[in-house]
């Protein structure tokens, strides 16, 4: 108890230290009390314990970490093979849409230019503003004027006017 007095500040005193018991331990023949030596044990094997199962768990973390990043790398090469089919899908269905836009233009112009020569036809024949807008789908203001261009002579009188 001599070296734990000398660690006391209040009654440090120099000359108290009693270097012989360094001098033994650093020659190796200072003796240590067993129940020391087996608390030294335990408590080196309760470390060794402690770090094995730290050890042990920090493994299975990262196991289960790396499983994870798999499955998130998996699923990711899922949805951009996904996005490639989704994007391939939608330039297919863009070219459809416009290629239906071209036919119904194309469509439209057909019907209308068909249209329109019946109209004159029906015109020159005599037909009506009213007959006109039924047969051949115009407004009241397109078959007026197909029927002011092309129908009855100009002194003519009309059979039937809408107003």
């Amino acid at each position: 108890m001599a070296i734990l007095d000398t660690l006391n500040p209040g009654h440090f005193d120099l000359g108290s230290i009693d270097i012989s018991l360094l001098g033994d331990f650093l020659a190796g023949t200072a003796t240590i009390h067993p129940a020391a030596l087996l608390a030294g044990g335990l408590v080196t094997l309760f470390t060794l314990a402690a770090l094995a199962v730290s050890t042990v768990r920090q493994k299975c973390r990262t196991r289960a970490l790396e499983e994870r990043c798999d499955d998130s790398q998996e699923r990711l090469q899922a949805i951009e093979i996904l996005l490639a089919n989704a994007t391939s899908e939608a330039s297919m269905l863009r070219q459809r849409v416009d290629q239906l836009g071209i036919r119904q233009e194309s469509t439209l112009n057909s019907h209308a230019k068909t249209g329109l020569r019946q109209a004159i036809a029906l015109s020159r024949h005599g037909a009506t503003t009213r007959q006109l807008i039924d047969t051949c789908e115009l407004s009241q203001g397109e078959a007026h004027l197909i029927q002011t261009l092309y129908g009855q002579a100009a002194g003519a009188p009309a059979t039937e006017e809408l107003h």
